[in-house]
């Protein structure tokens, strides 16, 4: 595994490109139940999302009730609930407390990216974020505190990344990203640009807050570039799964992710504050 501490390490010739973005995905039934009820549940647990749901549940009532009074005409309806189908969609599929992908959204994401990458032939790249010593921050200032510096580090990876890129929350204080037409060497550039500055940015968003945790805000990293074999197998997996899609994206997602984790875990052991590219397979 390679450990990346600053820019003069790589000779990069190819620069960073953009991808176009990925094709609208139509939910099928199942998973527009699964997204009501993670929506349920985020919910229950976010009072500015229980307002973002209230104005959109009143929103379809003044549709409904216009409809049923014939203020409005057919076709202005459908668009009126287009915009409100919108709305919803992205309180769904975003979580709650961070603002980056919820879990099921970054499956989906990730499903298709797969399959981008191999039918044009581009790289793909994913990476775990683990903010450092983020117990100790729960455990000294109490959870809200924690919530909002999990939140400030989200603020700053959402500043950081490209439009093409996929942020997720991955579990507890693990964050994720999806880097399409990505190479490893490009990778390591953008999340060594995005580690570096975060102390800073962390530390200004919470003294707005009245928060001063007398320590810098950092994070380890676990980077992968996925092969082409890899790639291949993933998308072989996927195509000839016989079970629910929702069960075969989250097996998915949970074997890509296991490629940065070894990475991952190396930087945390070697100080924290680093990060690492995993080396690839060899045959793959």
């Amino acid at each position: 595994m390679a450990e990346f501490s600053g820019l003069s390490e790589h000779d990069v010739s190819q620069e960073i490109t953009i991808s176009e973005p990925p094709p609208i995905h139509i939910p099928t039934l199942e998973e527009l139940k699964a997204q009501d009820e993670l929506a349920r549940v985020q919910e229950q647990n976010n009072p500015q999302m229980q307002r973002a749901m209230e104005d959109i549940r009143a929103r379809r009532l003044v549709l409904r009730q216009a409809q049923e009074t014939g203020a409005i005409t057919e076709q202005q309806a459908e668009e009126m609930a287009v915009r409100i189908e919108a709305m919803e969609r992205v309180e769904v599929d975003t979580d709650a407390l961070t603002g980056l992908y919820a879990r099921r959204a970054s499956e989906r994401r990730l499903v298709q990216e797969l399959a981008r990458a191999d039918r044009e032939g581009t790289p793909l790249t994913v990476a775990i974020l683990d903010l450092d010593k983020f117990k100790g921050i729960n455990d000294e200032y109490g959870h809200a505190v924690g919530d909002a510096t999990l939140q400030a580090v989200a603020g700053h990876i959402l500043s950081e990344i490209r439009v093409s890129d996929t942020p997720l929350r991955y579990g507890g204080e693990e964050l994720g990203l999806i880097l399409p037409n990505t190479q490893a060497e490009n990778a390591m550039i953008l999340l060594d640009r995005l580690r570096g500055k975060m102390p800073g940015t962390v530390k200004e968003a919470l003294e707005g807050q009245g928060i001063n945790l007398g320590r810098d805000v950092t994070v380890s990293i676990g980077v992968a570039e996925l092969t082409s074999g890899e790639i291949k197998d993933f998308n072989r997996e996927i195509s000839s799964a016989k079970t629910d899609n929702k069960e075969i994206a989250g097996k998915v997602m949970r074997s890509v992710f296991e490629k940065a984790d070894g990475p991952l875990y190396q930087a945390k052991d070697s100080g924290r504050n680093k990060i690492v590219l995993r080396q690839p397979p060899i045959g793959k």
